[in-house]
């Protein structure tokens, strides 16, 4: 789980997992409680940018309370990679 509000950060993160751990082995939690839509689609777009594909979002309580939020993540499952 990489809950990181800060993009560069996020991606650090993502730098550091364990090369020999298949990407396709590996769902990235992606923190939507602790920041806007727009910041959660860029953690979405730099996860698919370092190779991983399998996505988890916590918590859906805050996707469920904000009727705007997750149609503005799901742009970023129609955007070719």
């Amino acid at each position: 789980m990489n809950y990181s509000t800060d993009a560069e950060q996020f991606e650090s993160i993502l730098k550091k997992i364990d090369p020999l751990i298949s990407k396709d082995k590996i769902w990235m939690g992606i923190g939507v409680y602790n920041q806007g839509r727009y910041e959660a689609l860029t953690k979405i777009m730099i996860t698919y940018a370092n190779g991983y594909d399998r996505l988890v979002f916590f918590s859906y309580k805050s996707l469920a309370s904000q009727h705007n939020y997750f149609p503005t993540l799901r742009k970023a499952f129609f955007i070719d990679r």
